[in-house]
């Protein structure tokens, strides 16, 4: 993203962004440099407002390259040294490992951070040594922001009253930076080609328009090759599928096979094989018959043998 698009994001979020602890004012004379205002709503510093001037020489730097920060409020800090005379006077890891994915966002929340976390083991300031007390430290901030001495130095009085009102910080209208909110686009627009480059140009379209049509045939004959490959895919799926039905059914008929034959063999035993019930009951059945026979016989005899006393006495 471009310079200007980012710096106006970051006006429109900057209330939510910080809470409504910082503001931005943009320099209408150079669109590449705006002011930062800050006021902390708690910690150490809270009620103390400080401004930064934040800066690109050229803004097709950004992202590619930190930008340029300068603390134009004295102020007791260990990693802020208004007396350096350096391009920045404020010491930021984020400012020594800038990389391309960070914004101007990273570099307002990188400061509010800053008054929130002071690194005293790590000073920029020669006023102080890495060795301070954190309620020294504090003591130490509210009297300079109250404008008294601290170890012979002397600092303006920078402290906001109480009132909520007076905190209310308000961020440059976006409008001031124009329509265009990208760079590159107002940099190309700048660079108007010549005739003899808009010749070229049309030359080139023209290329690009025969290029394209080629394309376009290409891609249809391959589409319809395409499509006819995909046509013979599908009727080989068809062909797979229903072998893979005749299959199935095959399984499920020897299944059902399987399962009579299983049921043959198991009732099987019992009609060869009587229990011994049934045994039982076959050899009463026999004796019955053998009775029922003899008992024939001896009945027909007598009738015989009746007979034929009968008959020789009427002889």
């Amino acid at each position: 993203m471009g310079f200007k698009r980012d710096l106006k994001k970051l006006i429109l979020s900057m209330d939510s962004l910080t809470n409504g602890q910082a503001a931005i004012t943009v320099n209408e004379e150079n669109m590449c440099q705006f002011k930062l205002t800050i006021i902390p709503n708690d910690g150490p510093y809270s009620n103390g407002r400080f401004e930064f001037e934040i800066s690109y020489d050229d803004p097709s730097d950004y992202p590619y390259a930190a930008p340029r920060v300068l603390c134009t409020t004295r102020v007791y800090h260990p990693n802020i040294d208004t007396e350096d005379g350096g391009d920045t006077n404020v010491c930021l890891s984020l400012f020594d490992d800038w990389e391309s994915q960070n914004t101007l966002e990273d570099v307002v929340q990188g400061l509010l951070f800053l008054f929130y976390n002071p690194n005293i083991e790590d000073p920029l300031n020669p006023l102080f040594n890495g060795t301070e007390e954190n309620d020294e430290f504090e003591d130490n901030v509210r009297k300079s922001l109250l404008g008294e001495d601290v170890d012979g130095t002397e600092f303006g009085r920078n402290q906001v009253s109480d009132d909520p009102s007076l905190h209310v910080l308000k961020s440059t209208d976006v409008s001031v930076l124009g329509e265009d909110s990208d760079d590159q686009d107002t940099n190309n627009t700048a660079d108007s080609p010549n005739n003899n480059d808009t010749e070229c140009n049309d030359q080139t379209t023209a290329s690009e328009e025969i290029t394209s049509d080629a394309n376009v045939t290409s891609n249809s004959t391959y589409s319809d090759q395409e499509q006819t490959n995909d046509r013979e895919t599908d009727k080989e799926l068809v062909t797979d599928k229903t072998v893979d039905e005749e299959l199935e059914s095959e399984k499920a008929l020897s299944k059902v096979v399987e399962n009579s034959t299983e049921l043959e063999s198991e009732t099987s035993p019992l009609l060869t094989y009587p229990s011994n019930g049934q045994k039982k009951l076959n050899h009463y059945t026999s004796w019955d018959l053998v009775l029922q026979t003899a008992t024939a016989v001896l009945t027909y005899v007598g009738f015989l043998n009746c007979y034929h006393t009968i008959n020789d006495k009427i002889r």
